[in-house]
């Protein structure tokens, strides 16, 4: 009797724990979608500070054609044209890939809209990236970043 007591258990954990790790990484996935959106909304509400509060502090940007860019201070000055409240952007992120391990996550994704700075004409978007999430004790957030257009902008 007392085996099957102890046969129980070990079935029980067995089956319990596969299952609480399934609930942890869709939690995961769903944070972590969730930081995607949060820089789409932030970019497209020109909310600076918003942007900057998707990223590490020690997080890198590497735009196309530019060098790359380091920590919340250079971040937000690289992203201050794109967030003006003269600008007009309008973006969706389209993720195509996420993968998960442990503490650390990539998401590739496709992006599109249109962009227009002050004075100037309408561009569209069309564009894919590249994001690379940390889990860190404030939640997921975005390590590193990379973008580069699919065509050549309007």
């Amino acid at each position: 009797m007392k085996n099957l007591k102890v046969i129980t258990l070990l079935l029980f954990g067995a089956l319990v724990l596969p299952l609480s790790l399934v609930a942890q990484t869709d939690k995961d996935m769903q944070a972590i979608k969730e930081v995607v959106k949060q820089y789409e909304d932030a970019l497209n509400s020109n909310s600076l500070d918003g942007v900057v509060a998707v990223f590490t502090l020690d997080a890198v940007v590497l735009p196309p054609d530019a060098p790359a860019v380091s920590g919340h201070g250079a971040i937000r000055e690289q992203y201050k044209a794109v967030t003006d409240p003269g600008t007009s952007i309008d973006i969706t992120l389209e993720i195509q890939e996420l993968i998960l391990s442990d503490d650390i996550a990539y998401v590739w994704s496709l992006n599109y809209g249109k962009i227009k700075y002050e004075g100037g004409e309408a561009s569209s978007i069309d564009s894919k990236s590249l994001m690379v999430l940390q889990k860190t004790m404030d939640g997921w957030k975005t390590s590193r970043y990379m973008f580069n257009n699919n065509s050549v902008p309007d």
